[in-house]
């Protein structure tokens, strides 16, 4: 009968711990809006698919060129939005960026983002109410090392700082910062949903060991679409996802063609993509994304 009483006790006040546990979780829930955010996402994760098909094309489907000639081919728009930096992949001294102001202001940015932002600002502006700044944006190496000595612990070196290609943003909303941004209603709009225009949270939770960098909700990068969808749906690093796209493969994601192809070798591009956009990957290859005529003619 003791044994059991004693039993009995134990039970309750496991009981109780758990109930208390339950109840502090709850809590700290209802009081950190970002802490409920990031468990949101991290259930959501969970459902989401960026299923793609490998492609395989006959020699007669394909147009085969010297990358000179790919670089001069017209019909195919070039930028950055697919460049990989990091501390294993710096900028070379010589490597330039298409840089230009933002609309009326002094924040430089590289060319190939201006629209994918201002789209993105006015949905920020539209769902939250909220008006979007950007803190920091594209900076030179001075500037980088400049930054390294004051915050040695989270900045990188300069030649390692994607700010150096003005494709990366450190953006804010009034009140809400660095990791406040995510207490925010425009900066979990932008964390969720940026990708819909183009932008990825370039450091995302958990995935320090792969980037070199922690966890920094505020940084977006640009990487273009399809790209940013498929890197956030399928809970990638750009790093992971570069490395998923095999060399001289071809996939397909909806109405897109994607291949990644060396640049010291022969292009093979298939003729039934058009609309090419191609990025150099800062490792020798090129990304060229494209439109399916052949999927866009069956949907039609």
């Amino acid at each position: 009968m003791r044994k059991d009483g004693k039993k009995k006790r134990i039970g309750i006040w496991v009981g109780i711990v758990l109930i208390l546990l339950v109840i502090g979780a709850a809590a700290v829930l209802i009081l950190r809006p970002d802490w409920r955010f990031w468990a949101k996402e991290q259930i959501l994760a969970f459902f989401r698919k960026a299923d793609w098909e490998e492609k395989e094309f006959e020699d007669s489907e394909l147009l085969r060129v010297s990358p000179d000639e790919l670089q001069e081919m017209d019909g195919i728009q070039w930028n950055d939005a697919l460049y990989l930096v990091n501390r294993d992949h710096l900028i070379p001294s010589d490597k330039q960026f298409d840089l230009v102001f933002y609309k009326d202001t002094d924040v430089r940015m590289n060319a190939c983002i201006t629209e994918a932002y201002s789209r993105l600002s006015e949905k920020v502006k539209e769902a939250t109410g909220d008006r979007l700044f950007v803190r920091s944006s594209y900076r030179d190496k001075e500037a980088q090392a400049a930054v390294l000595q004051e915050n040695p612990e989270t900045a990188t070196e300069p030649g390692a700082s994607e700010h150096e290609t003005g494709l990366a943003l450190d953006v804010y909303v009034s009140q809400y910062g660095g990791y406040g941004f995510l207490k925010s209603p425009a900066g979990q709009y932008v964390n969720s949903r940026c990708s819909e225009q183009g932008f990825i949270i370039r450091y995302p939770f958990g995935k320090s060991e792969i980037t070199g960098v922690v966890h920094e909700p505020w940084h977006i990068r640009y990487v273009g679409i399809p790209h940013a969808e498929l890197i956030y749906r399928r809970g990638q690093t750009l790093e992971e996802y570069l490395d998923s796209l095999e060399i001289g493969g071809f996939y397909q994601y909806g109405d897109s063609l994607i291949t990644r192809q060396r640049m010291s070798e022969e292009i093979r591009l298939p003729k039934d993509g058009s609309s090419w956009t191609a990025s150099e990957d800062g490792m020798g290859n090129v990304v060229l994304t494209g439109n399916s005529r052949k999927t866009a003619a069956e949907g039609g």
